[in-house]
């Protein structure tokens, strides 16, 4: 009988630290696609200065600056937001990156020459709040607690399960 209570016992600690970690929340915002809806011909070159940023109620505003190496001269250089209900930009040599929903987007910075068309992106990600310093997967502080007291818990009584083991 004590045998099949501790079991009980162990399965019922074991499913609080599971739910713990399943009821993990997170600021995670599904990024754009892979790469930004660019004409197939255009050519990517490095030349902004950030290729990924994360905007907030609190860091509404992100200023991007390209650098176009001379050998593209002459050129015309013009953005674009491939969502902007997402975030918006406006721009001349730098970018201001407006927040408008949550979501996520590229700004495509796009430099014409005579003779052909290049680009540089930077994935844009918009939160309802500041991004934790912790990954995607990771919960608030109320998860982390309740998963340390069913981890906690659960080594505990290992031993005391143990030791009914061998008693029987």
């Amino acid at each position: 009988m004590k045998k099949t209570l501790t079991g009980i016992i162990l399965v019922m600690m074991a499913i609080a630290l599971l739910a713990g970690l399943t009821f993990a929340q997170s600021t995670y915002v599904e990024p754009p696609e892979d790469e930004p809806d660019v004409p197939d011909e255009w050519i990517k070159i490095e030349i902004l200065d950030k290729h990924e940023i994360y905007l907030s109620l609190e860091n509404p505003e992100v200023t991007l600056t390209v650098t176009v190496p001379e050998e593209y001269e002459p050129y015309d250089l013009s953005w674009y937001s491939e969502d902007p209900d997402v975030a918006t930009v406006t721009a001349m040599s730098q970018a201001l990156v407006t927040r408008q929903d949550v979501g996520g987007t590229w700004i495509v910075a796009q430099v014409d020459t005579e003779d052909e068309t290049y680009y540089d992106a930077t994935a844009v990600h918009v939160l309802d709040e500041e991004p934790e310093p912790t990954p995607p997967t990771a919960g608030g502080m109320s998860t982390t607690i309740y998963t340390l007291i069913g981890l906690a818990l659960l080594i505990a009584a290992l031993p005391v399960y143990r030791k009914l083991q061998q008693e029987s």
